[in-house]
């Protein structure tokens, strides 16, 4: 998971830095779509299309696992997912739910369930470093204070347009979105190292017993 994205002063200024936006500013929100039973699917049949909910959010990567397929006819244009988009849970009843987010790395012919929404950022933004700053520890830390509910959990649209975020320069963004990524990556593989020394562990373990 990223770190938060931090606000550094440009050079050459001692107090000047990079201004912090709400996020209603840098991006446009898109609603999921709602549709009754009789017009979804578990299978891919013809008409329809892929929906994606929160349980295909996981670890800022979206998964296709446990599909919806809804009738296209219930899906606007605006609804189907973009690159760059950020997918966001806004509602469940449970709280670790709620918040969670992911990048859309590539269109899709696929929507979002009624549960989650979209933010689409404008030309301002990067969209690396608009997907790192929805893996942060301040983002996660805001967002959940806001989402708590006393029956079901939720996050309004208020409460994502009015998210501060650092601005800085497009060029600078994408350093800063770079850099991350290669520490993600590292990250990552120090991960998958310790999982497979862990099994290297308990196969000798169970070969010595």
């Amino acid at each position: 998971m990223s770190e938060a994205i931090p606000t550094q002063r440009r050079k050459g200024s001692s107090s000047d830095i990079w201004p912090r936006v709400r996020l209603g500013e840098v991006c446009k929100q898109i609603r999921g779509v709602s549709y009754k039973p009789i017009d979804a699917s578990a299978t891919l049949e013809n008409g329809y299309v892929p929906l994606l909910r929160a349980n295909n959010i996981s670890d800022g990567i979206i998964n296709h696992d446990e599909l919806v397929y809804v009738k296209r006819e219930r899906v606007l244009q605006s609804q189907f997912l973009q690159q760059g988009d950020i997918l966001v849970c806004t509602s469940s009843g449970s709280l670790k739910l709620v918040g969670k987010a992911a990048l859309v790395l590539s269109a899709a012919d696929e929507s979002f369930g009624a549960f989650c929404r979209v933010l689409r950022p404008n030309s301002t933004m990067s969209t690396a470093y608009f997907g790192h700053y929805f893996q942060s520890a301040t983002y996660r830390k805001t967002i959940s204070g806001k989402a708590a509910g006393a029956n079901i959990n939720n996050i309004r649209n208020e409460d994502l347009d009015e998210l501060p975020i650092p601005l800085p320069p497009l060029a600078i963004q994408r350093r800063i979105a770079a850099k991350l990524d290669l520490l993600c990556d590292i990250v990552t593989k120090r991960k998958n190292q310790l999982s497979q020394l862990n099994q290297l562990v308990k196969s000798r373990f169970v070969e010595a017993a």
